[in-house]
């Protein structure tokens, strides 16, 4: 049986990878880790503002608000 990697998109590095806990899809670090509306934040906000990125964890479905 072999172990499941996180899926959490992290900020300039791409997938998580670490292995996953609970049988959810997320490691240690990234499980429980919310978005601004309670929801499970699957990755980092990558929206640009000059050199910097915002960062903000989101779930897909405040991604979509969050990059219009």
């Amino acid at each position: 049986m072999s172990k499941e990697e996180c899926k959490y998109d992290v900020c300039w590095h791409g997938q998580c990878k670490k292995t996953t806990i609970n049988d959810s899809d997320f490691c240690e670090e990234h499980l429980n880790k919310t978005c601004k509306c309670g929801n499970q934040a699957n990755g980092d906000c990558h929206k640009h503002a000059g050199s910097f990125i915002c960062g903000a964890p989101l779930c897909d479905k405040c991604r979509l608000k969050h990059y219009h």
